[in-house]
């Protein structure tokens, strides 16, 4: 049975109201046209749903069993309107962001800050993981926008823009290894030394290469699980870290930590901003990105 959803709407008007001439006011239309499309409803359903009266109208017993799923449903219509309204407006919604601790700290945070400055109501779920379990959760639905390193392959199922370039490097305290400090370092005498990765698995192959490249079979020493605790670590002498410039530039020097004039992995990289290209984007999502992209510094 194809019913128009008007006539549901007119049918739970004068339910409500009681009288034909109240629902027609409040639909904007003339009585007859009110009385038009009970007729015709109850015609389409195959029974009468009103009890005409002098004082206005009542339901027939079928007429309230009726009405009970129709205002159910008439009042979920509202009910959907008012929230796509207010997801439209940025009211109410939920994004659902990934990124690394440090990425997070670094890079993300100053974002999360000026849209939530601007949009107060929007719930921010933000998810610290690595690389690769972020995109697995991006491509299954479970997040919506991500911030990665950018990656060695290519992904037809994400859509990835550059965000903001990095610099790797090798970083040492000067009170353990000050014969280090000042010098090129090449990576045969450095590997003599305990080295520190953080288990970011998206960096091995890279550190696996660079290293092989020098004809060294590369094990590190000690695997931790992000860059602060390795720079830390390296802080206190245990030995040689990886890390990025950028996330250690405005502490390093006061904490006598330097950097090794050593190869690093690459000249320069990208840490990206990712999305799915399986999953539509929610008004807030979108607004996020805009933020993100619109206060995002130069990329080059």
């Amino acid at each position: 049975m194809n019913i128009n959803f008007e006539l549901y709407r007119v049918f739970y008007a004068v339910a409500t109201a009681g009288n034909i001439s109240r629902a027609a006011k409040q639909l904007h239309i003339s009585q007859p046209a009110v009385s038009k499309a009970i007729k015709k409803l109850e015609e389409q359903l195959g029974g009468p749903l009103l009890i005409r009266t002098k004082k206005g109208v009542t339901l027939t017993s079928e007429g309230e069993v009726f009405f009970l799923y129709v205002k159910q449903a008439i009042e979920n219509f509202y009910a959907a309107e008012d929230k796509f309204s207010d997801l439209i407006n940025l009211e109410t919604g939920t994004v659902r962001i990934g990124s690394s601790m440090n990425v997070a700290k670094e890079i993300l945070l100053p974002y999360l800050s000026t849209f939530h400055r601007k949009y107060p109501k929007i719930n921010i779920q933000l998810i610290i993981d690595h690389s690769a379990e972020l995109i697995e959760k991006l491509k299954n639905g479970l997040l919506d926008v991500i911030l990665m390193n950018h990656p060695t392959y290519t992904d037809n199922d994400m859509n990835i823009t550059k965000l903001q370039r990095v610099h790797d490097c090798w970083i040492a305290s000067k009170k353990h290894y000050p014969h280090l400090y000042g010098r090129p370092v090449p990576l045969t005498e450095m590997y003599q030394y305990p080295i520190l990765v953080p288990t970011a698995r998206a960096l091995w192959q890279m550190m696996y290469d660079l290293f092989k490249n020098a004809g060294i079979d590369f094990k590190p020493t000690m695997q931790l699980d992000n860059f602060d605790l390795c720079y830390e670590f390296t802080k206190y002498g245990f030995g040689i870290s990886y890390s990025i410039k950028e996330f250690i530039i405005d502490r390093y020097e006061n904490d006598d930590v330097f950097i090794l004039d050593t190869p690093s992995i690459a000249p320069f990289r990208y840490i990206c901003l990712a999305t799915s290209k399986r999953h539509l984007l929610g008004f807030s999502t979108k607004k996020l990105i805009d933020v993100i992209l619109e206060n995002h510094g130069n990329n080059e």
